[in-house]
C-alpha cells in the first residue's frame, strides 16, 4: 500500500522495474526519483534526502487503480475503511508530464523544473494543490467504483 505520495523507494522496488509510468517524469526525460542533483541544486534537498522519497505521475489512471487494488484487502477485511495521505507537499522531482502539468495552477511557469523552490516559482503558486486534490478525488472515485454502495469510504490528503 502506498500511503503518502512520497513513498519510500524500498517499498516500490517492484513498481520501479515493472511500472516506470507510475513515476514522475523528470525534466531529464526519465521517470523515477531524483537520485542526485542533476535536475536541481542541492538547496532543494536539505540533508541527504535526494532519492530517499519519490514522486508519482498522479495523472495516471493506472496508478489510481493500483493504489486502490493494494488497499482493497485491508478495506474489505475491515482493517480500515479508507486510504490515508495521498498527498505531497514539497521537495523536488514532481512530475512534469503534460497531463500532470495540465492539472496545475496557470501561475506556474511553462518551464517549471518540478521543484517547490524553483526561483521562477511564484509565491502564490499554491504548492500544486489543484494537482493533488485531483489525485485524491480520482483515487476516491476509483474506490467507490470498486466498492459500490459503501458509504463509509474515505481518502485523505493535504493539498
Amino acid at each position: 500500500l502506498l500511503t503518502g505520495q512520497q513513498g519510500s523507494l524500498d517499498n516500490m522496488t517492484g513498481w520501479k522495474q515493472k511500472h516506470p509510468e507510475y513515476f514522475a517524469l523528470l525534466p531529464t526525460g526519465q521517470r523515477g526519483p531524483v537520485v542526485d542533483h542533476t535536475t536541481h541544486g542541492p538547496e532543494h534537498c536539505p540533508g541527504s534526502h535526494c532519492g530517499q522519497y519519490v514522486h508519482m505521475c498522479v495523472s495516471n489512471p493506472a496508478l489510481h487503480q493500483r493504489i486502490v487494488n493494494d488497499s482493497l484487502p485491508d478495506i474489505i477485511d475491515g482493517t480500515t475503511t479508507g486510504i490515508s495521505a495521498v498527498d505531497d507537499d514539497g521537495g523536488a522531482g514532481f512530475c512534469t508530464c503534460p497531463k500532470c502539468r495540465a492539472l496545475d495552477s496557470p501561475v506556474l511557469p511553462a518551464d517549471w523544473d518540478g521543484t517547490c523552490k524553483d526561483p521562477k516559482l511564484p509565491l502564490d503558486a499554491g504548492r500544486l494543490s489543484d494537482r493533488y486534490a485531483y489525485y485524491a478525488k480520482a483515487i476516491y472515485e476509483e474506490l467507490l467504483r470498486r466498492l459500490p454502495g459503501r458509504d463509509d469510504l474515505w481518502v485523505t490528503t493535504c493539498a
